[in-house]
């Protein structure tokens, strides 16, 4: 099976392709820095390929930052192809923002059903640099739950003064 490679954190390389003419081909690379909001609803996919008897493809990188994910329930994929002989390894996918609302599926599963399986890919969702995490919790009484009310997480601004109030009810 395949070993994985490259940055977890800034996934910005192609996966490879398994060995010889009947080996899988690598996954691709999709990067995008988008300066909004972005709505991931479908699904995007830098998968390796499948392999004759020569080893399945490693899965390639998905790199997407924005400043928020906003209605983000879609599907990404950088899945190992898998072969006879030996599956590839899982590729990388990093989601950098300053508001995360993803909630959708990350995937990045080395290709298996082979002599050996590939290996375990990463995925990574972090907040932007100079940024720190922010998360409001509800009062689980005043809300009638066992547990505090998670309003999401928010990235803030080194240094910036906070002056929102959140009203329960």
């Amino acid at each position: 099976g395949g070993a994985i490679y490259g940055s977890a954190g800034t996934p910005t390389e192609a996966g490879s392709g398994g060995y010889g003419a009947s080996g899988g081909s690598g996954g691709g690379l999709v990067w995008m820095r988008i300066t909004n909001s972005a709505s991931l609803n479908g699904t995007i996919t830098a998968n390796g390929g499948d392999g004759g008897g020569n080893g399945g493809g490693s899965g390639g990188g998905i790199y997407i930052t924005a400043d928020s994910f906003a209605t983000a329930t879609g599907t990404l994929r950088a899945d190992g192809g898998s072969s006879t002989s030996g599956g590839g390894g899982g590729g990388r996918i990093a989601l950098v923002f300053r508001s995360d609302g993803f909630i959708g599926a990350l995937s990045a599963a080395p290709g298996g059903s082979g002599a050996v399986t590939g290996g375990v890919g990463t995925t990574v969702r972090r907040l932007q640099d100079g940024y720190f995490s922010l998360i409001v919790q509800g009062d689980p009484i005043a809300h009638g739950a066992s547990t505090p009310c998670t309003y999401g997480v928010t990235g803030i601004n080194a240094g910036t003064v906070l002056t929102t109030t959140v009203n329960s009810t």
